[in-house]
């Protein structure tokens, strides 16, 4: 479904040079606020295509509450970060990591 709904929102992705682009587009990373050379990231900045991003984290925390059971390096990934992080920020980033990036 989330695919088919990027598909119908975007004629042709690669419009975006890069993922972090996309997933900017998407309101899925931090805000950045540069100065003096030095990167600050702030909140996530829910721009773009709501109804993609909520598919997108709606899947991500299906995966989150199966982290125990997922045998994969991503599922290590997951339940290491899961130990130091809250659950939301968790279902946010792996939403990031899963979005569908140009060229694929």
């Amino acid at each position: 479904m989330t695919a088919s709904l990027i598909a119908a929102t975007f004629g042709d992705i690669s419009l975006f040079k890069t993922a972090r682009q996309f997933t900017a587009w998407l309101g899925l990373v931090p805000a950045q606020n540069s100065t003096g050379g030095k990167t600050r990231l702030g909140r996530i900045t829910k721009t773009g295509s709501r109804e993609i991003r909520r598919l997108l984290v709606l899947g991500a925390t299906s995966m989150v509450q199966r982290a125990d059971g997922w045998n994969s390096a991503v599922g290590t990934w997951l339940r290491n970060i899961l130990e130091r992080r809250p659950v939301r920020l968790m279902t946010v980033a792996l939403a990031n990591k899963m979005h569908a990036s140009p060229g694929r």
